[in-house]
């Protein structure tokens, strides 16, 4: 009975091991690859604008609402960090980012950031340092959290799945 016991703890340890991993290697690619359109977006702007475009000529009018949207959108700031030009709006103002974040972008040249201005308003944002400002260029992060979600539902099921395999192996078999 006791060899039954190891031999089932041993192989539940490298079950939970590996759903472990999965789930976090499923996670990861879904919330990465929610910043590559505002990699693209970031830089394409931020490259105009320190060519000696003016924000209000390459930024879109429209207004994204970032609590119901899941368009992208974009804010151009100056360099200290006030706004020139936007597309969020959030509760019928151009949003504010944390304290830190421009000064960060500054030394490193961009940041990519989970963003969360207000409770239930999460975003995947791009923030890209320019001569002259930076550009913010972000989209709801509400899809990807679902899949998110998915994922972490079906490494649910496959873990006990195979926990109830590895048990009747293990009475069986041991």
């Amino acid at each position: 009975m006791i060899k039954k016991f190891k031999a089932w703890v041993l192989l539940s340890l490298v079950t939970t091991a590996l759903a472990g991993l999965a789930y976090t290697l499923g996670q990861q690619v879904l919330r990465q690859s929610a910043n590559d359109p505002q990699i693209q977006m970031s830089e394409d702007l931020a490259a105009a604008l320190a060519s000696g475009k003016l924000p209000k000529d390459i930024i879109s009018k429209d207004k994204v609402d970032m609590a119901q949207s899941l368009a992208p959108y974009v804010v151009v700031f100056d360099e200290k960090g006030q706004p020139l030009a936007s597309t969020a709006i959030l509760d019928g103002q151009t949003p504010t980012l944390p304290d830190g974040v421009l000064a960060y972008t500054k030394l490193h040249g961009q940041d990519i950031v989970t963003w969360q201005p207000r409770a239930g308003v999460r975003s995947a944002a791009v923030i890209t340092h320019y001569n002259g400002g930076y550009v913010l260029a972000g989209r709801s992060l509400r899809e990807v959290e679902k899949r998110e979600d998915r994922v972490l539902k079906l490494t649910v099921l496959a873990w006990l799945a195979t926990m109830a395999g590895i048990l009747v192996t293990v009475v069986i078999l041991v």
